[in-house]
């Protein structure tokens, strides 16, 4: 709501799609492991470090913990990506290197909102 909606609605909605299209190929990389990925919420409620948000925050706020969510996103692909290196997965790191450059993008696009 207000009078930035429409910036906002365009933002948060290129978010949620890029997000959004990330899924399956996530899902088959975890598979290429020989590993099942979570089908559940509560399974992933069970992996996540991320905390759940009950309320609507103003887009500012919204941005902000987005921004907090993304840098523990950011630093979980970072640790994967140091052990797929350690192991030579080298498909498996170009992937994770891959995620690191959206994720990097997002929190750019996150600090430049909420300044």
């Amino acid at each position: 709501e207000g009078i930035n909606f429409p910036q906002y609605h365009d933002f948060f909605g290129k978010l949620y799609e890029e997000l959004h299209d990330a899924v399956d190929p996530i899902a088959e990389e975890i598979r290429s492991l020989d590993a099942y990925a979570p089908g559940s919420f509560s399974r992933f409620m069970e992996l996540t470090d991320i905390q759940d948000e009950l309320n609507v925050p103003m887009a500012r706020e919204m941005a902000a913990k987005l921004l907090t969510d993304n840098m523990i996103v950011l630093s979980t692909l970072n640790m994967a990506f140091k052990l797929a290196t350690q192991f030579d997965k080298q498909g498996l790191a170009d992937f994770l290197a891959g995620r690191i450059d959206v994720h990097n993008k997002h929190a750019w696009m996150l600090r430049s909102i909420i300044k």
